[in-house]
């Protein structure tokens, strides 16, 4: 009897589970940061930062309807700010207007992510949602405004990413991938007693699965 039940499971296994399925994905980041002052009402309006996004994936394994991937990814991050910039001058009002002046914090991160992935099990395109853990590593970063606090952000942040994708299947395991995931951390890149910063991003990306 053992052995019948061993066989069934041995059987179901085979038919559902796709080992080592690889992919790469290349898009794009929109990525921000709020900063809070906890004793003070100034707030930073920080612009949106675009940059490019490169990341390799690996699908562990699929159950019929639901998968496990892990993704190595690079992007770039930053914010930007643009005020107005002034200059002493002995008139009326004490200064004039020098024209607008571009604030630029700008890094780039090494994560991991680990998703569970549903689909249905349509025949050629199959719409999916994702949720994870991510991890970020920060390897690198320029500002020429904020240097003070940017050389103290911490360099590993984690959170969590979320999104929707399309499968479109090929032939055999070969599939073309649309995803877009939403990146929203828990931890602070820094902290004290005065401000504290967090990230968020969008990323937008085009794979493809062999």
């Amino acid at each position: 009897m053992r052995k019948v039940v061993l066989l069934i499971l041995m059987a179901i296994l085979s038919h559902s589970f796709v080992f080592c399925n690889l992919g790469i994905k290349i898009g794009s980041t929109i990525s921000n940061q709020n900063w809070e002052y906890q004793k003070s009402d100034f707030n930073r309006n920080f612009d949106d930062w675009r940059g490019a996004y490169i990341g390799i994936c690996y699908q562990a394994f699929e159950i019929k309807h639901a998968a496990i991937i892990t993704e190595f990814s690079y992007s770039q991050m930053g914010t930007k700010e643009e005020v107005q910039g002034t200059m002493v001058w002995p008139d009326s009002q004490g200064y004039i207007d020098t024209g607008p002046i571009s604030l630029e914090n700008k890094f780039s991160f090494c994560s991991v992510t680990i998703q569970g992935r549903l689909k249905p099990d349509f025949n050629r395109i199959n719409p999916y949602i994702c949720l994870g853990p991510r991890v970020d590593y920060l390897i690198d970063k320029k500002s020429n405004y904020d240097s003070r606090v940017v050389e103290k952000f911490e360099n590993i942040s984690y959170g969590f990413v979320y999104g929707i994708g399309l499968e479109i299947k090929l032939f055999h395991s070969n599939a073309i991938l649309l995803e877009s995931t939403m990146n929203t951390d828990l931890s602070y890149l820094y902290k004290t007693d005065l401000l504290s910063v967090k990230k968020y991003s969008y990323d937008f990306k085009l794979g493809y699965s062999f």
